[in-house]
């Protein structure tokens, strides 16, 4: 799947410290993986202006911005969906949100469960195959775990929090590391991303 047309910037603020990514012609140019205080206070745009100055560029020069809709942290979600908003009303920048579970399925093929941390313990998962979905699932780890196993057969792409050997060896485990940004700016080609962007709390 290419990444072609133009400059792109994928925002995630609501799983752990969220991320951003920088993206141009199916390169990834530069990353921010934040700390657990990402989301707190109004450093994202900051953030966002740094990473561009620093591979010299300005917003001018973004063609599309990917956010995650969810799900994670609603204060997360919240503060990326009103970014992205302002700077499509200011800018004019085409903007298009998805959620990050869905991102994370056009990585990892078809069957598959992704599964990120969404705070105190919990961690949401969704199945896909071949154009069939689950509702998204809500999992205490040890739950978690349980149903990574409980199918065979299938890939399982996980947040680097969540990655784990399980003893089913047809089960294929993926660690989708912690730039969860990059994986809406692959997916944006293949996926039906829109441009009507609600939140989507679990």
């Amino acid at each position: 799947m290419g990444l072609s047309g133009g400059l792109m910037l994928g925002l995630e603020s609501a799983v752990e410290g969220g991320s951003i990514s920088l993206v141009q012609n199916d390169r990834e140019l530069d990353s921010y993986i934040g700390s657990d205080s990402f989301v707190k206070g109004e450093k994202l745009l900051s953030v966002i202006d740094q990473i561009l100055v620093k591979n010299k560029f300005s917003l001018r020069d973004v063609t599309k911005i990917l956010v995650s809709r969810g799900p994670g942290s609603y204060t997360g979600i919240r503060l990326a969906l009103s970014t992205v908003l302002g700077l499509h009303s200011a800018t004019g920048i085409e903007c298009l949100g998805m959620t990050i579970l869905e991102a994370l399925s056009y990585a990892a093929g078809v069957p598959c469960l992704t599964a990120v941390p969404v705070g105190r313990g919990i961690v949401c998962c969704q199945s896909f195959d071949h154009g069939n979905f689950s509702e998204p699932m809500l999992f205490s780890e040890m739950e978690y775990r349980s149903e990574v196993s409980r199918v065979s057969h299938r890939t399982v792409l996980a947040h680097e929090q969540l990655f784990f050997i399980p003893d089913d060896s047809s089960i294929k485990m993926m660690n989708a590391g912690r730039n969860m940004a990059l994986y809406l700016c692959k997916a944006w080609e293949s996926a039906t991303p829109t441009d009507v962007i609600t939140p989507f709390f679990v």
